[in-house]
């Protein structure tokens, strides 16, 4: 009878355990390399979603307020509200024009009056629903 011999492992099995497990550390370490990554990049990002929001609400409440301020002259009463003059008397400020409810140009100051009507004509087709 033959002696059984023990069988023993190849030679590079060791190392192949040792590679496998430094591999799948690496990839642990990257997954979550990346993910902290992929957090901070979401956290920036929304951040300047918030900047910007707010810079535009700023932006928006301006011309708010800059439309009130237009509404009052052209309904003929002053910024102070102490001087009353007739209405449609008055010049729309800088870069503005007025528009009656029906979206008929009422007057367009220093504004081209081609692109005042243009303009109006736009914003009463668009509240009609029109193309």
């Amino acid at each position: 009878m033959r002696l059984a011999r023990r069988k023993r492992p190849p030679s590079w099995m060791p190392a192949l355990a040792v590679a496998a497990v430094v591999v799948l550390a690496g990839a642990r370490l990257i997954t979550l390399s990346v993910r902290d990554h992929a957090t901070q990049l979401r956290g920036t990002a929304q951040s300047a979603v918030s900047q910007q929001a707010h810079a535009i609400e700023v932006e928006l409440q301006a011309l708010l307020e800059r439309a009130r301020g237009e509404a009052r002259r052209a309904a003929g009463r002053a910024e102070d509200g102490k001087r009353p003059v007739p209405p449609l008397t008055g010049v729309p400020s800088h870069n503005a024009f007025w528009v009656s409810g029906a979206g008929v140009l009422l007057r367009s100051g220093d504004v081209d009056p081609t692109i005042s009507r243009d303009l109006a004509s736009e914003w009463a087709a668009a509240r009609h629903g029109a193309p």
